[in-house]
């Protein structure tokens, strides 16, 4: 798991908050927006989540279209399943 931590400007300057980044096509890509994911036991935010839009779904399904074409090549049965 890829993350990244960061200062919470919300919390006191000693609080980190982990920040997770979307992996799409063998690679972590950062989002331009996160989403607060908040400790029930404390109410704090203890992470940052991607809150990944049309564009970072839209890689992901590429990516994983080209993946499985990949692997149906490679195991010559392409043919069967189209």
């Amino acid at each position: 798991m890829h993350c990244e931590i960061q200062n919470n400007k919300m919390a006191a300057a000693t609080k980190e908050v982990l920040v997770l980044d979307n992996f799409i096509d063998g690679k972590f890509l950062t989002c331009d927006k996160y989403i607060d994911s908040y400790d029930p036991s404390t109410g704090k935010v203890y992470c940052k989540v991607p809150d990944s839009g049309k564009a970072e779904v839209d890689r992901a399904v590429e990516a994983a279209r080209k993946a499985f074409s990949r692997s149906v090549e490679i195991r010559g049965i392409r043919n069967v399943i189209c």
